[in-house]
């Protein structure tokens, strides 16, 4: 009988573990999870429309916000805003979503 064309077993196959897996929090995490006496203080997500992004590097930006920039989820803490950069966790979202 000639094996050789016959699928390998399932146990024989190698165990891949993915090490480069990104999870980004759901937008509601700090208003449904932080204590209610931190929540105004704490941290939140904002929609923001942002008119241009520049990349100054290492993992640093300069970017400009504008009301009619293309709109982009910003997780905002004091004066501290970071755009989410949906490219880094990109699962659901279509193309045309990205930032």
């Amino acid at each position: 009988m000639d094996r050789s064309r016959e699928e390998p077993a399932v146990a024989e196959l190698p165990k891949i573990i993915s090490v480069d897996d990104h999870v980004v929090e759901p937008a509601h995490v700090w208003e449904t999870w932080l204590p209610e006496r931190f929540r105004a203080d704490g941290p939140r997500v904002e929609r923001r429309g942002v008119g241009g992004m520049k990349h100054i590097g290492g993992g640093t930006y300069e970017q400009e916000f504008t009301d009619d920039g293309r709109p982009a989820d910003c997780w905002v803490f004091g004066d501290l805003v970071y755009i989410h950069k949906r490219h880094v966790a990109a699962v659901g979202y279509s193309r045309d979503e990205m930032t």
